[in-house]
């Protein structure tokens, strides 16, 4: 060693006297179910006490034991060689590909349609009416006019014949412009 080193087996050691020893030791456990091997003359016994009890009829099923009818066996579809089975899911083409079928509920629909389309175009025309004629009776449409076209309106602040006419003008123009435009925007 060199110097200034000291060896481990060199220090003291009090600890190491008094130290616990445990020593164990192994019994080997003995195997479970281990299965004993039959001799010969053991396994013709049995063979031969079968036979026995097979010749004298010992190992039937008594006749309450045996089917009576066997008719679900032969005549079970599964059973052939050639078996294909029924498909359990719907055939949605067959079902509802037939032509006349198809243009039935086609043409109910466009009817459908063509009703709600004249209702629409029925209902149109009153109630934009009725939306004009309110707006042109509102206080404020005819103090605009008065306040824009004074010529039109009586010292008393009633229409003229010619304040009627420019009113009744103004309202065809209205409903007319309206109607085209609407008929222009249901077309794009």
């Amino acid at each position: 060693m060199s110097l200034g080193t000291t060896s481990i087996e060199s220090l003291p050691n009090e600890i190491g006297k008094n130290n616990v020893n445990l020593t164990i030791k192994e019994t080997p456990q003995p195997k479970g179910n281990v299965p004993t091997q039959l001799s010969k003359e053991s396994i013709n016994q049995i063979v031969s006490g079968l036979q026995d009890a097979a010749g004298s009829g010992l190992t039937a099923l008594p006749s309450r034991d045996l089917p009576t009818n066997n008719q679900h066996i032969s005549q079970d579809e599964q059973q052939k060689p050639n078996y294909v089975p029924e498909s359990e899911a719907p055939d949605y083409i067959g079902d509802n590909s037939d032509f006349e079928s198809i243009l039935k509920r086609d043409n109910d629909e466009h009817n459908e349609q063509d009703r709600l389309d004249v209702l629409y175009e029925e209902l149109q025309t009153p109630i934009l009416v009725m939306i004009l004629f309110f707006a042109f009776n509102l206080p404020y449409f005819n103090k605009s006019l008065i306040k824009n076209m004074p010529s039109l309106f009586l010292r008393d602040g009633n229409l003229k014949l010619s304040g009627y006419v420019f009113k009744t003008f103004a309202f065809g123009v209205s409903f007319y412009g309206i109607t085209k435009m609407s008929k222009y925007l249901s077309e794009y």
